[in-house]
């Protein structure tokens, strides 16, 4: 019967998992977990913020290094907050920094915070979860 309703809902699915990736907290907002959405949307900019404030360090795709692919797949998790400040040149990090580490993971964390709530809207599509 799940198999029935996951097929039934694709488009659904498919929306929410993208605006939850696009924007955190979209998803669920459109899946009408309105006080959900915000409060997740609140804490994925809050670790964003706190990342860069800390002088954390935004890092772009490098295939060369498998754990700078790891970095960067951490970060791109927080979705478009990530893609408009690597555009407007923001995170750029001061490695001298004595918060340069805490910074970095601050970002991290929130990309891959973001991750775990796109499952979580995953999960509310197909049924799962209310």
């Amino acid at each position: 019967m799940q198999e029935s309703l996951v097929y039934e809902n694709r488009t659904k699915i498919a929306v929410a998992f993208i605006l939850g990736w696009l924007i955190p907290g979209a998803g669920h907002i459109y899946l009408k977990k309105t006080a959900r959405g915000v409060i997740f949307f609140l804490c994925i900019m809050a670790l964003f913020s706190m990342g860069i404030f800390l002088q954390g360090a935004l890092v772009g795709l490098d295939f060369a290094d498998f754990f700078g692919f790891l970095k960067w797949f951490a970060e791109v998790g927080s979705g478009l907050v990530y893609l408009v400040a690597v555009g407007a040149g923001i995170g750029a990090g001061e490695i001298t920094s004595f918060t340069y580490d805490y910074g970095n993971i601050f970002l991290y964390t929130a990309g891959l915070l973001n991750m775990l709530i796109m499952l979580d809207t995953f999960d509310i599509s197909v049924g799962r979860k209310n």
